[in-house]
């Protein structure tokens, strides 16, 4: 990405706050988190389904937690990239 875009992409993202990244991070997890869970799911079905759909639960919250605190890191890097 180049500088002017990513400085574009912040300056949208700061108009609308840190609430709006860190629930676009998440949404983005979750929606992973389904794709990889369905694929988990639906590949191996040879297998019985409950270790598969406890799989799933487990990596629920890491991914929820991968988003939030990307979000956060996203937040202060182009917070200390662009000052304003």
């Amino acid at each position: 990405m180049n500088s002017a875009a990513e400085k574009e992409y912040w300056l949208h993202i700061k108009s609308r706050g840190k609430g709006f990244l860190v629930h676009r991070e998440m949404l983005g997890c979750l929606l992973l988190w389904f794709v990889m869970s369905a694929a988990q799911v639906f590949v191996d079905r040879n297998r019985s389904l409950r270790p598969a759909l406890f799989a799933c639960l487990i990596m629920l919250p890491i991914f929820v937690l991968y988003g939030y605190l990307n979000a956060g890191w996203k937040w202060r890097d182009l917070q200390n990239k662009y000052p304003d």
